[in-house]
């Protein structure tokens, strides 16, 4: 066959273009980067990608198991990482390959929320729409509730709306959750750029003792 002298980085190029062009060979190809490559950047590339024909059905016949049995095997090691996580996250979220979980879905979202990723603007918007369609159970709402009040403070994959990110984060200065502290901030701040001095220095004073932020950074 043609490939079997070609180095595994133009085996993988010339894969990646038959994959766009959904042509069965990019399966063929892949499968042999990711069983026989020499280098293991370009072996955990393939297994990705291969990941990648198993769920869309190119070159194979979909399977949604298989493709998550190679995401969770990268998930688990350095590379492709945080991109196999978000594809666990979303087989989890659709319960294709497994039973539906949203629970572990979440937790990956929330995870790659808080790394520095390309995911993780995307993940916030997750964790957004997982408030917003009720489906974060109680102990995960919170932190779901928080990353759409962001989404709105920001237009972060919705229309920025300060107001409805104010009501947000007054609801949390009302809780006794994790966010509490971040909400007194943000309000503090919110109604200092807005010329409300009274309030702002009512959020910043429960800022301080919520954080327990020591007296002698502050001049009397």
């Amino acid at each position: 066959m043609f490939i079997q002298n070609m180095s595994d980085q133009t085996l993988y190029e010339l894969a990646i273009k038959y994959f766009i062009e959904e042509n069965k060979l990019a399966f063929e190809i892949f499968n042999k980067i990711a069983k026989h490559g020499a280098k293991i950047e370009y072996k955990n590339q393939a297994k990705y990608m291969l990941a990648q024909c198993y769920y869309f059905g190119i070159g194979v016949e979909k399977d949604f198991k298989t493709a998550f049995n190679i995401f969770l095997e990268l998930s688990e090691s350095k590379s492709h990482y945080n991109e196999a996580k978000e594809c666990l996250a979303e087989l989890y979220f659709e319960g294709r390959g497994m039973k539906e979980d949203n629970t572990k879905a979440f937790e990956l979202y929330l995870e790659l929320s808080k790394s520095e990723s390309v995911q993780q603007n995307s993940a916030k918007i997750k964790l957004a729409k997982f408030y917003l369609n009720g489906k974060s159970d109680q102990q995960n709402s919170s932190a779901a509730k928080f990353e759409l009040a962001r989404c709105y403070e920001f237009g972060t994959g919705i229309t920025k709306d300060i107001n409805k990110s104010l009501q947000l984060y007054l609801d949390f200065s009302k809780s006794e959750s994790f966010h509490q502290v971040h909400a007194f901030r943000w309000l503090a701040f919110h109604y200092l750029k807005n010329g409300e001095e009274e309030n702002s220095h009512k959020y910043f004073k429960l800022y301080i003792q919520k954080a327990e932020i020591p007296k002698r950074f502050f001049k009397p």
